[in-house]
């Protein structure tokens, strides 16, 4: 995709952006909006003085020109084209959201804590308005969403999708385990390093019996939130209700994410599943990457594309294609 060229015959139009919630995300936002040709921030609201003062300061944003208020009720005559809802907050979010619409403004929703509770009601009251309502591209269901799709519009099958949880479990060539600053001496992950790749289900279970009784959680509510409206954008649901969240190597998604029946830890195909990356100190992290498990149903294809260093299961059924990596605000 050239979207340089994509964008070429949109003439002198710019985009007017309103923003609320001026939190990390939004200041990265502002940021990008100011380097970006035609487009224009207009509106920014933040319900903390304190905060709204500093982030147009720090930004060095022109207020005759983008108008700054706490409340959206505040707003006056800023008119923007799209609202970029970065509260974080389900109830603020989808008020938020619902004045944008009233207002025949399409809305970017970057909340997803709004998003998984009302994001269905409120895509639907922008298609009957002729508006669009989306995730915020950048963040990880969106770019999982566009990870499935673009694999079912080239025909492959899904036999499974998911993120990596936000922080890597890291292990050190002594044994020791990093995670979020905290460390476990001695954690006997070394010697379940490897798989016999006879049992994943066995492998599995004996690595999160490790974290676990290091008191280390495997499951957070944002990995909840973000793989719920992935389940909202594609149909696809998960394994179980609480996932597996398997500690796994990058390099054996596409085996351990099989169905039972292939050898895996799944009870069937086109799921959805959350799993945490455990990696050395010297391997790339995956921490907030997205992937997807597709089948290989042309073993000639897939052979050479693992021979070209492609994830594929030892048993060449299914091969793993990913994005290791999510910029937030950068490509919002």
């Amino acid at each position: 995709m050239n979207y340089q060229a994509l964008f070429s015959d949109t003439g002198d139009k710019v985009v007017r952006v309103g923003l609320v919630g001026a939190g990390d995300f939004g200041k990265s936002l502002i940021g990008k909006i100011k380097s970006i040709p035609r487009l224009e921030l207009v509106l920014l609201c933040e319900r903390d003085p304190d905060t709204l003062a500093s982030v147009v300061e720090t930004c060095e944003l022109d207020t005759p020109t983008v108008v700054a208020v706490e409340s959206l009720a505040e707003a006056g005559t800023a008119d923007p084209d799209v609202l970029v809802e970065a509260t974080g907050h389900p109830r603020a979010g989808a008020a938020n959201a619902l004045w944008a619409l009233e207002r025949n403004c399409h809305v970017v929703m970057a909340s997803k804590e709004a998003g998984i509770v009302v994001g269905p009601i409120l895509h639907r009251i922008a298609r009957d308005k002729g508006l669009v309502y989306s995730e915020v591209e950048g963040d990880q269901p969106s770019l999982l969403i566009g990870l499935v799709s673009w694999a079912r519009s080239l025909g492959l099958e899904i036999v499974a999708a998911g993120k990596s949880s936000e922080y890597d479990f890291v292990l050190d060539a002594d044994d020791r385990l990093h995670w979020r600053g905290k460390s476990i001496a001695s954690s006997g992950l070394r010697s379940l390093w490897q798989s016999d790749a006879e049992s994943w289900s066995g492998l599995v279970a004996a690595r999160q019996a490790v974290v676990t009784a290091a008191g280390l959680p495997l499951r957070t509510v944002p990995d909840f939130c973000e793989m719920g409206l992935v389940v909202n954008g594609t149909g696809l649901l998960p394994d179980r209700v609480e996932f597996q969240a398997p500690l796994l190597r990058p390099t054996e998604l596409a085996d351990a994410l099989q169905p039972a029946s292939g050898g895996g830890i799944m009870k069937d195909n086109g799921r959805i599943e959350v799993f945490n990356c455990l990696r050395r100190t010297d391997e790339a992290s995956f921490a907030g990457g997205v992937f997807i498990v597709v089948a290989c149903d042309d073993a000639a294809t897939w052979k050479l594309l693992g021979d070209k260093g492609h994830v594929v299961s030892k048993n060449g059924r299914a091969a793993m294609l990913y994005n290791p990596q999510h910029l937030l605000g950068i490509e919002a």
